[in-house]
């Protein structure tokens, strides 16, 4: 009897310990939080919270409506169990801009402007005067020279999708005609930061002489980095343009010289396009016929909506997050910080950038629409190989990268113990998931339509550090990545010799190249289904030819990156062995990879470097052109491994993998 009772007054204990507050758009923040005098917004709540001292965790029902941002919600290290929860899901909106009327867009009445436009659009252009609909919002009217895709302007969203800024050429890119000056380059040791000049084809320069700035986008020199380029001046006669700034890598070569021009008012030409005039402070805009009908957006918060720092145990359930022209949430030096089951979308940057501590998480959320990309995880200590359990789990990420269309990645991983698992990522110009570091974990994701837009590139990527080891990259289906006629672009690709991972019961359809392993050493890709690929695996020894400037001694980038590291003393001694004695080991070589249990139907042989045949080992793969005799395809284009495929014969060791459980857990 006596230890029920004791049972009893504990849970007891335990239930008053737990507070619950309310927010509402009705309330105010001089209110108690109680539901019928709730609190008005998220700022006040948190103000309020920080000064409780009694009990041990809060719950903080959110009112359905929308709620304005004009500044960060700040937590620091007194926000303790706190769970802000929307009483229904998704229809909790905090929102950084405002929601505009239709009577906000009136007709252009400059004759300047008018003469600007387009013949087709002088009677549908709109002007958006932002200082008389939208006072106080700061508008950014200086722009570098050069910079990466996105100088934090406020955008407009129309029923939630971005509306597009005016550009020239509309769907594509223009090309180079002749490269007349290369320019500096930052990888050379040339640092005049001298800028390019070009000749380009056709007169649509022409259009432009009235514009205060022209700025071109796109991919100078790479098709895997994009940046965009003030225009210094345009000889018209001999149709020549000089840019203001150097871009990173000079302009022209094999892949690059491609181009557009954006913010043009000249360029408004179809619905859906808008350009700003910074200097005056409006947008003139071409909306859609019905526009009177729908939401129309505009972002403006220019910082990030959440800053949490140092704080444990916060949880944010069922919310929307929109319209940001930065980050959506910053997350450092923080524990068990849980983003679940929100809606993440419209922002000029990325999503989540979560920053060392430990156990935070990004689960169950939709994100899309992203400017750069979605979640950043980092956390660990790379010294100790100690692990940070930071996760970004059961999650939707797609059409990201809009503003910076190179190297933004859907998930991205560094530091150590990092985990991307059972997310599906689709649409984007360049990768999928990006890593560095140390033993991350990369399962069940489904990766499908990235690289649209870009050639060398992988949808998971890595490269160019020998202490880059340990992670796994299982059970995940990639499928239908966009093809290149530069280089191809691949699902798994370990750059520049990157070493140390393992890739295993992967499923690669449908795409121009399943992996490729540019010259790194103690790979083991093992237990993989490669099928219609037009390449299967691609390893490569770069560092003993045009990649050798990485490994010379003593400044090669892959020494300074080995050195900076404790390689040689425990944990990392007992870790990676073969890494002890790369020094002295050729360095150079692509050795010690590992091709086991792989098969390969209805794609083609390995395509492996003389050296890696020499020091690894490929055994026991297997190869058919008779696709649907081992896996077959559903409908949907998923695929099944039944449990007597004839593939488990042929491949004696080949492990099941489970199809069923890759993708989204619903």
């Amino acid at each position: 009897m006596i230890s029920k009772l004791i049972i009893a007054l504990a849970l007891l204990g335990q239930l008053a310990s737990a507070e619950v507050f309310y927010i509402a758009n009705s309330g105010k923040d001089a209110n108690p939080g109680s539901e019928s005098q709730p609190w008005a917004s998220l700022a006040g709540a948190v103000a309020h919270l920080e000064d409780l001292d009694g009990p041990d965790s809060h719950t903080v029902y959110i009112d359905d409506g929308i709620y304005y941002l004009d500044k960060t919600i700040m937590l620091g290290a007194t926000a303790a169990d706190i769970t802000f929860k929307a009483k229904n899901r998704h229809q909790v909106r905090f929102h950084g801009g405002r929601i505009l009327k239709s009577s906000d867009f009136q007709p252009v009445n400059d004759k300047a402007i008018i003469a600007r436009l387009d013949p087709k659009a002088k009677s549908q252009v709109l002007m958006l005067d932002l200082a008389a609909s939208f006072p106080g919002l700061i508008l950014a009217k200086d722009w570098p020279g050069a910079f990466r895709g996105y100088a934090g302007w406020p955008e407009l969203f129309i029923d939630n999708e971005p509306l597009t800024m005016a550009r020239w050429p509309n769907d594509n890119f223009a090309k180079i005609a002749k490269v007349i000056e290369k320019g500096s380059s930052s990888s050379d040791a040339d640092k005049t930061k001298r800028p390019g000049s070009f000749q380009y084809a056709g007169d649509r320069p022409q259009r432009w002489k009235a514009a205060g700035e022209i700025y071109l986008n796109g991919y100078w020199c790479h098709k895997w980095y994009d940046e965009a380029l003030l225009v210094e001046s345009i000889n018209y006669a001999d149709k020549v343009i000089k840019l203001a700034a150097p871009h990173h890598y000079g302009i022209g070569g094999h892949a690059g010289g491609l181009y557009y021009a954006f913010n043009l008012i000249e360029e408004i030409d179809s619905p859906g396009e808008y350009a700003i005039d910074r200097a005056n402070g409006k947008i003139y805009c071409w909306l859609p016929d019905d526009f009177g009908q729908k939401e129309i957006s505009i972002s403006a918060l220019n910082q990030p909506m959440l800053d949490i720092n140092g704080a444990k145990n916060i949880n944010f359930s069922g919310i929307i997050f929109e319209c940001s022209t930065t980050l959506i949430a910053s997350i450092k030096d923080c524990h068990q910080i849980i983003i679940k089951d929100c809606i993440i979308r419209n922002s000029g940057k990325n999503a989540v950038v979560i920053a060392n501590g430990k156990d935070n998480c990004v689960d169950s959320c939709e994100i899309y629409n992203m400017g750069s990309g979605g979640i950043s995880l980092s956390g660990g200590k790379r010294q100790s190989l100690t692990a940070c359990n930071n996760s970004a789990n059961n999650n939707h990420i797609h059409h990201f990268a809009r503003n910076v269309m190179t190297y933004q990645s859907a998930v991205q991983l560094s530091g150590v113990g990092c985990v991307a698992s059972h997310n599906e990522i689709h649409d984007a110009p360049h990768m999928a998931i990006g890593f560095g570091g140390n033993d991350h974990l990369i399962e069940y994701n489904h990766i499908h339509h990235v690289c649209l837009n870009t050639a060398d590139a992988g949808a998971i990527y890595t490269g160019r550090d020998w202490t880059v080891r340990g992670t796994v990259i299982k059970f995940n289906y990639f499928h239908h990545l966009g093809a290149s006629q530069y280089f191809g672009n691949y699902a798994v690709y370990l750059d520049d010799m990157a070493c140390g991972t393992r890739v295993f019961g992967n499923i690669i359809a449908d795409t121009s190249s399943a992996m490729l392993i540019g010259g790194g050493r103690d790979n083991v890709i093992d237990n993989n289904i490669m099928i219609r690929c037009r390449e299967s695996i691609r390893i490569d020894a770069r560092a003993l030819g045009w990649a050798k400037f990485h490994v010379e001694k003593p400044n090669g980038t892959m020494w300074q990156r080995l050195n900076a590291m404790p390689y040689q003393s425990k944990p990392w001694a007992d870790k990676y062995p073969n890494l002890v004695k790369i020094a002295e080991d050729q360095p150079a070589w692509p050795k010690y990879n590992v091709l086991r249990n792989n098969a390969l139907l209805g794609s083609p042989d390995f395509n492996l470097a003389k050296e890696v045949r020499q020091t690894g080992t490929i055994d026991n793969n297997f190869k058919s052109d008779k696709v649907d005799a081992f896996i077959q395809q559903k409908g949907d284009g998923s695929f099944v491994l039944a449990p007597d495929s004839p593939l488990f014969g042929e491949i004696k060791g080949f492990k099941a993998i489970a199809i069923d459980e890759i993708g989204q857990i619903r």
